[in-house]
């Protein structure tokens, strides 16, 4: 555990002077800054310009913003000289989400005890006293457009020595910036996050999934690692990120693991009601809530799609696995077989999926043949040696193949496929 004072003063804070419109050096240990992205559009243009690509970001392929808020008055009402107490902070966000983040952090009215302990949120509780002193009394506006993470992360850190926001003359930054987070310190005492292990941390989320939703899980685990809400919001975000390279919220893991929990019930056939019942009781969730959530969470983590298509995806592509399969290591493959690989659909209901998907088993097995005996013709390979490849036997393949081929081509024989396949 660290005290609060001591952790603070342990602080790295850079005293930077201008060298160029894009260069800081510090006075105390000679690093040097270079915003090399900065360039004179980023100095000409004003806010309401840059608040303008950022909006349409997508459009010119912006990654993320450089917002700088600062207090426009002082406690009395009265205007500060530029460039007034600041915080600078980079987000991938819009720039009014990120102010009503910092807002509410800040302030917490539901949950006094969670808000937020840092320097820029007791900051705002101390200008501000309220919610809407806050809003009166601070502005926020971009100063930098960026076009990815790197970028971002060195401009933070240019924008934060350009105001000299670690000086509390100046404003609220505690950190150089680039992407470091803080503890936020929670009565007076918190843990180094570098003390937390991520295998520990992703021990605690484990755990958290057993919890029905409105138990909040997420606040117990802010309780147990000693920190507040807003800290491990974010450090979640940062810490696990999704095929993107976007960072990812409690509930996104929390389907994350669910969907873990539940394909392989889907993948198997069963109904809704079965997995509900299997599932809800894992994530103690009410009996009555069961069926219903199910068909909740198949909306969410599959974009919207049902339950029932979900399960027809996959029945339909399990399906398909296994025929081409016995096909290929020329096994004859029946309706009972199958259904001993799906205990949770009965036989009945099999038979009619695989009609509907394929227009019955003899179907998929003459099309699927089709197809093989197609590529294989394109390869040269003769109509003895083709009819065996496709799991006919020798003798069958030796006296029977111009048949068999007839009837996969509509009438045609050999010549007149080759003939056909070569236009």
């Amino acid at each position: 555990m660290i005290e609060k004072n001591t952790y603070y003063k342990s602080v790295k804070k850079h005293d930077y002077e201008i060298i160029t419109k894009d260069t800081l050096k510090c006075r105390k240990c000679g690093k040097n800054l270079k915003n090399k992205n900065l360039n004179d559009t980023h100095l000409v243009l004003g806010y309401k310009i840059l608040s303008q690509y950022y909006e349409h970001k997508d459009k010119y392929g912006i990654y993320g913003a450089i917002y700088r808020i600062f207090l426009k008055k002082s406690q009395k009402g009265q205007y500060l000289q530029f460039p007034g107490k600041s915080y600078i902070g980079q987000t991938i966000n819009a720039i009014i989400k990120e102010w009503i983040d910092h807002l509410t952090r800040a302030f917490n009215e539901k949950s006094p005890e969670n808000r937020r302990d840092d320097h820029f949120s007791r900051a705002l509780r101390k200008y501000g006293k309220k919610r809407e002193g806050a809003i009166e009394l601070f502005n926020i506006k971009i100063i930098q457009v960026c076009y990815d993470q790197e970028e971002l992360n060195n401009a933070e850190k240019f924008w934060i020595g350009f105001f000299k926001t670690q000086d509390d003359r100046f404003g609220f930054n505690t950190l150089e910036g680039g992407k470091i987070n803080p503890p936020q310190l929670k009565k007076e005492k918190s843990p180094f996050w570098k003390e937390i292990s991520i295998e520990y941390l992703n021990q605690v989320l484990k755990e958290s999934y057993k919890t029905n939703f409105n138990k909040g899980p997420l606040k117990k685990i802010a309780n147990d690692l000693n920190i507040d809400m807003a800290t491990l919001i974010s450090r979640i975000s940062y810490i696990y990120k999704d095929e993107y390279g976007n960072g990812m919220k409690y509930m996104d893991l929390r389907y994350n693991y669910i969907k873990k929990l539940i394909e392989p019930f889907i993948k198997k056939g069963w109904n809704a009601s079965y997995i509900g019942n299997k599932v809800g009781k894992m994530l103690d969730i009410s009996p009555s809530n069961r069926r219903n959530i199910v068909n909740t969470w198949c909306k969410v983590i599959y974009k919207g799609k049902t339950f029932s298509q979900v399960r027809d995806e996959y029945l339909k592509e399990a399906f398909e696995s296994i025929l081409v399969k016995s096909l290929l290591e020329r096994k004859n493959i029946t309706y009972d077989k199958i259904n001993d690989e799906f205990p949770g659909i009965q036989k009945r209901r099999i038979f009619s999926k695989i009609k509907n998907y394929f227009g019955g088993l003899k179907e998929f097995k003459s099309n699927f043949r089709q197809i093989l005996a197609e590529a294989l013709i394109r390869e040269g390979i003769n109509g003895y040696e083709l009819c065996q490849l496709l799991g006919y036997s020798k003798s069958t393949s030796k006296t029977s193949y111009p048949k068999i081929i007839r009837e996969l081509f509509w009438g045609m024989n050999l010549t007149q496929i080759r003939e056909f396949l070569s236009c």
